[in-house]
């Protein structure tokens, strides 16, 4: 029993050949006749042979080769195969009958006659590369055999002229490198003399200017010297004054406070002596009292000891006498 060939859908050969589904689908329609497939059905379906194929077309793409020398590739290496003819009434083929369902489908005439058409179109092919090829070789032998020679002669002429201005060049440089000798010479002692005169210069003018930089600073030190005792002496000043307004201050919190002391000792006499008066009124009030009680208790005393007459028109003066006053009531 034979094995299931694998195929391949369209899909699947974009995954297998790592290249854009619209670049396998030119290559399909460009290399058809040197990639193997099937139809089945309503689609075509493709074998290990045509992965291999897309995928030397890949390296000579990448290579840099144009369509016309990757199809000579493929010409040379793989042979050409029969447009496929469909038959939509025949059904797909199984898979352990597929080289019996190719031989229904092509018929033998029909191979032999592509065959054959393949043949002469490859022939024509070729004899029409073969035209061009000498047509351009002879186009290019009379184009570029007297660029070829121009150039030598340019080329000739061009080294020649370096030659000559190498030279000149090599002496002029010769004449201003002794003159450039001469003057730099001149030039080196100019500069020798007035750097010393400038030294020399320079240093009186140096002496000036850090003797003037150390008077300045002296005298700021000096300036600083006097500040700082100045500032000292402000401070004590300062210490001093604040202490003498310290003691003022005291002096004169002293001074209310004992103001305020003999203003409340003076009140608290005032309140003293408006009590002991207050105490002594009350006293003497207690004291009329107390006499007008001892009178009214006579009286009662006097008035219980009386003997009582017999009813009737009272006898003398007694008689018309008033009835005792009722005694006042006592404030407390």
């Amino acid at each position: 029993m034979t094995e299931e060939k694998q195929v391949y859908s369209v899909a699947e050969l974009v995954d297998a050949v790592g290249v854009p589904r619209t670049t396998i689908n030119d290559w399909l329609a460009r290399y058809a006749k040197y990639i193997d497939f099937e139809t089945r059905g309503k689609r075509k379906v493709y074998f290990p042979s045509s992965v291999a194929v897309l995928r030397e077309i890949s390296g000579l793409r990448n290579a840099g080769k144009s369509s016309f020398e990757i199809e000579d590739e493929l010409m040379r290496n793989h042979p050409l195969r029969p447009d496929p003819v469909d038959h939509p009434d025949v059904p797909p083929p199984e898979a352990g009958a597929e080289s019996q369902a190719l031989v229904r489908q092509v018929p033998a005439e029909e191979i032999a006659k592509i065959f054959n058409h393949e043949i002469q179109s490859l022939s024509s092919r070729l004899e029409n590369y073969d035209q061009l090829n000498n047509h351009l070789r002879t186009g290019l032998r009379r184009i570029y055999l007297p660029m070829i020679v121009g150039f030598l002669v340019l080329f000739a002429v061009g080294l020649l002229a370096i030659v000559v201005s190498i030279a000149v060049i090599q002496n002029y440089n010769a004449k201003q490198t002794e003159a450039g000798r001469a003057a730099g010479a001149a030039l080196n002692a100019r500069l020798e003399a007035a750097a010393e005169s400038l030294s020399s210069a320079n240093r009186g003018d140096t002496d000036r200017i850090l003797a003037a930089q150390a008077e300045k600073f002296d005298a700021l030190m000096q300036q600083l010297s006097a500040e700082r005792l100045n500032s000292a002496n402000n401070l004590d000043k300062l210490r001093g004054e604040f202490l003498e307004e310290r003691r003022q201050f005291a002096a004169e919190m002293e001074k209310v406070r004992q103001s305020l002391l003999a203003q409340k000792q003076s009140e608290l006499q005032t309140l003293r002596a408006d009590f002991e008066r207050q105490l002594q009124e009350r006293d003497q009030r207690l004291k009329q009292l107390q006499e007008k009680l001892a009178q009214t208790e006579d009286a009662l005393s006097q008035l219980r000891n009386r003997p009582l007459e017999p009813a009737g028109e009272p006898d003398g003066p007694a008689a018309e006498a008033a009835p005792p006053a009722t005694p006042a009531p006592i404030d407390n």
